[in-house]
């Protein structure tokens, strides 16, 4: 490669970093998927605990961070990064279980995160 042509993708590369592609890109998924219509997802609880999980936590921190990300305030997602991989791997391990034993896990984890909210109120 000649030393122009290594210069100028250089260049290219910090006038249009990756990050801020990545940023585009995630926030343009997070948008399509939460645009999906769910009318054919039969509903029970499970799969409303589900759904209401990943469309209005998951992939709403989704947006979050890709809009701090663009913003050039990627370090300020870090909350949001953490609360959407904490939302995935509950999702991957309510997926995993046996169908029957997800209704009482929803349930628990619901319950949970109730009691939670009740005592983070209580310490504000």
């Amino acid at each position: 490669m000649s030393g122009s042509r290594a210069r100028k993708q250089r260049q290219s590369k910090r006038e249009h970093p990756e990050y801020l592609k990545s940023a585009s890109d995630t926030l343009r998924a997070a948008e399509a998927v939460l645009a999906v219509d769910l009318g054919m997802v039969p509903v029970t609880r499970v799969s409303q605990f589900a759904v209401g999980w990943l469309r209005a936590a998951a992939f709403e921190q989704s947006r979050v961070i890709a809009t701090l990300t663009a913003s050039q305030m990627g370090h300020a997602a870090a909350p949001n990064r953490r609360a959407f991989w904490e939302l995935t791997i509950r999702m991957l391990w309510l997926g995993d279980m046996p169908q029957d034993d997800r209704a009482k896990a929803a349930d628990t984890m619901l319950h949970h995160d109730r009691t939670n909210e009740a005592k983070t109120d209580e310490y504000m």
